[in-house]
């Protein structure tokens, strides 16, 4: 889900176990369906969202909006993580200055 924020595709979250809205409420672009509701809720839903632009764009924006602040599309995923494993276990070493070398190319 955090990849569909991150890119802008509006999603549909069934929530079977009722722990979605936990995870999800404040999320944009993404609409909760509590499956308690039944099938008819979530076919509505996503009948909504195909057949109405405006309100598949609408969601849309609010991803566009915030997609920074929960994926970062850069190429550096791995510069990151590496970065973040030798900084908690002691400090740089010359693998993170070849991967930045690297990155920079």
């Amino acid at each position: 889900m955090i990849q569909a924020i991150g890119l802008s595709k509006p999603s549909i979250v069934i929530d079977y176990y009722g722990t979605a809205k936990d995870y999800y409420e404040d999320a944009p672009g993404v609409v909760i369906v509590d499956i308690g509701e039944g099938a008819r809720s979530v076919h509505s839903e996503i009948e909504k969202m195909i057949t109405d632009a405006t309100y598949y764009q609408s969601l849309k924006m609010e991803q566009t909006e915030s997609s920074g602040d929960w994926v970062s599309v850069d190429r550096r995923c791995t510069h990151r993580v590496v970065a973040e494993i030798y900084g908690l276990v002691g400090g740089r070493s010359r693998h993170i200055d070849a991967l930045e070398d690297r990155c920079r190319e």
